[in-house]
């Protein structure tokens, strides 16, 4: 789960404090830093995530604790460790040792990358760390002049045995931009040499080998052509192609190719046949190979890997902390990369006051506006414009079906919470219910991905009158059949149902079995907010409702008979409860966590 603070949690100052460093703890097989000032470490799983002075440490939770020693002058060596040699109870570095990660926080993928403070930074020439893989490649590190040690380890799983190898590199941060097409992102931690360059007349592609065991890539020549780096062709300050697509020959072909640096593989020159000619550096065409595992890691930038949930695979509801999110940038992306992930992230410690939501989402990006105003406030009310305001149960649902440009993302804050019975949120992962369908009743899969629905809300509110409608199926896949969208909201269903009317019968059935698999508690969980708790929903994937509250739920009466009593009911304190919430596009959310992951994490992606 995501937590901070608590027993056997880390502790240690958000990014914009300072405070001395007073030691290192192996604490319930966690690495454990402990400076003055207090504050708070936010992780994802059996992750921990620390900030110190505004650099990542990462820790990962392992059934064995691993004592690895290392060379203190910062040379490279190789030791082994026996997973039997438990640590000391504490350890005090004589510099700060900060681990910095991969793009991606699954174990298999994590990479830490050590930056030493002085040319000593153990004592004892020891230091503590728990593996977090099997094997791990090092990443690829931007840094300002600084000594940077990469630490790369394996660990055999039949002997648990660690082999760690510590290399330090002196790099420079290069910003000045450059006809390099962006290279200068990467530092010389990163660098790769290409041995020999050709050209396959058959498939028109010119074909890079690599040293070492790189092996040879291919790359399209009209592509290439396309990508020219020159300052005719590609503007480096607002990476951007200026030439005019209109004059590309279709098949471009080269006069000569050859391998710049003077021996040192730096790059590649095509000298093209109409006499353009066209540098590409090493590391920009290794970021943009065509094989699977490029375009894998691209996806991952582009859209975080979906984790998939219930009830029972999620027992702990994920949740992070908003003091730490309004003021640490590790903080927030944690939280980003979670929401992206799970699609549902509670956030605790809110102030129980209006404007948070607004205050959250303006450290991410803007407020989406929709026809209910840029904040809604969710309340009872006598006369609704939408169902949310009643007190009677609010059936699941995804907001906003009938947007062509659906808010991505939804933010929805307790201030006041009904003190009785009943008010209680539940939420499901639709896409995981969907996911569950496509195999256990595929006819009915079948029947909500194609046929068309008419959504649509008429009515009034602060932006005025309104009159919106769409029409989608319920279950929206794209052109690999992924799932990209879920639109389900009972109120917001027209009685206007434009199909052939053999369909509506089968969709009928296919709708009412994935309503009763949405509602069921294997898939749904249900929890009552605290004041000053947000919950953060991926509208395009994560169903959300409540239970009655109030009069409504002991008489169990209908939506009209609800609006009757709220308006005799409206001017007392009998039914008071009070949500504000707003939207945020995925667009933004997205842009805001690849910029932390450049930041923080990972600049080779970007």
């Amino acid at each position: 789960m995501l937590r901070g603070g608590g027993e056997g949690t880390t502790h240690t100052p958000h990014s914009n404090r300072t405070g001395a460093m007073l030691g290192v703890i192996l604490q319930d097989t966690m690495l454990v830093v402990m400076r003055s000032g207090g504050g708070r470490g936010v992780g994802v799983g059996n992750k921990r995530r620390l900030c110190w002075q505004g650099v990542l440490l990462c820790t990962h939770k392992h059934p064995n604790e691993n004592m690895i020693t290392a060379s203190s002058d910062n040379t490279t060596t190789t030791t082994t460790a026996d997973s039997t040699n438990k640590p000391a109870d504490s350890y005090t570095p004589a510099a700060a040792v900060l681990y910095k990660p991969s793009t991606a926080y699954t174990p298999a993928r994590y990479t830490p990358t050590a930056t030493y403070t002085t040319a000593t930074p153990y004592t004892n020439n020891t230091f503590y760390y728990t593996p977090a893989a099997p094997v791990c490649k090092p990443a690829f590190y931007k840094t300002g002049g600084v000594g940077v040690g990469v630490v790369v380890w394996s660990r055999n799983l039949s002997t648990t045995t660690i082999t760690t190898t510590i290399t330090t590199t002196t790099t420079t941060n290069n910003n000045s931009g450059g006809d390099d097409g962006g290279s200068s992102h990467y530092s010389s931690l990163s660098s790769v040499t290409i041995s020999s360059v050709t050209m396959d007349n058959d498939t028109a592609r010119i074909q890079v080998e690599w040293e070492g065991k790189g092996g040879v890539t291919e790359y399209p020549c009209v592509w290439l052509r396309d990508n020219c780096l020159c300052p005719d062709c590609y503007h480096s300050g607002t990476s951007s192609r200026t030439h005019t697509i209109l004059h590309l020959h279709p098949d471009p072909r080269p006069r000569s190719l050859k391998v710049t640096g003077e021996g040192e593989g730096e790059g590649v020159e095509v000298k093209w046949e109409d006499g353009h000619t066209g540098t590409y550096p090493a590391q920009w065409l290794h970021q943009r190979t065509f094989n699977k595992d490029t375009r894998t890691a691209r996806h991952q930038l582009i859209r975080m890997e979906r984790k998939y949930w219930d009830s029972c695979l999620l027992k702990d509801v994920p949740h992070v902390h908003f003091p730490d999110l309004m003021t640490s940038d590790a903080a927030l992306l944690t939280w980003l990369e979670a929401l992206e992930e799970y699609g549902f992230v509670v956030i605790r410690e809110a102030p129980a006051e209006e404007g948070q939501v607004r205050r959250l989402t303006e450290r991410v990006a803007f407020v989406k506006k929709t026809h209910y105003g840029e904040e809604f406030s969710v309340v009872a009310k006598p006369d609704p414009s939408n169902v949310a305001y009643l007190s009677g149960p609010l059936q699941l649902h995804a907001d906003l079906p009938y947007y062509i440009y659906k808010p991505g993302v939804q933010l929805i804050h307790c201030i006041h919470q009904y003190e009785g019975e009943g008010a209680e949120s539940q939420v499901t992962d639709a896409v995981k219910v969907a996911r569950d369908l496509s195999h256990s009743h595929p006819h009915h899969y079948q029947a909500l991905t194609t046929t068309p629905v008419d959504w649509w809300d008429v009515g009034c509110d602060k932006t005025g009158p309104f009159f919106k409608v769409l029409r989608l199926p319920m279950i929206c896949t794209n052109a690999d059949g992924e799932i990209e969208r879920i639109n389900v909201s009972q109120p917001q269903r027209d009685s206007h149902f434009s199909v052939d009317v053999d369909l509506v019968a089968p969709w009928y059935k296919a709708m009412l079995v994935y309503h009763a698999m949405l509602t069921h508690p294997k898939y749904c969980i249900q929890f009552k907010m605290e004041p000053g708790t947000i919950l953060s929903l991926d509208n395009l994937r994560i169903v959300h409702g409540r239970t009655a509250y109030g009069q409504q739920k002991q008489r169990g009466e209908s939506p009209g008979q609800q609006q009757q009593q709220q308006q005799q009911e409206s001017g007392s304190d009998k039914v008071k409860r009070h949500l504000e919430g707003c939207y945020i596009d995925w667009d933004e959310v997205r842009s805001r966590r690849r910029v932390l992951q450049c930041q923080l994490t990972s600049p080779s992606t970007c």
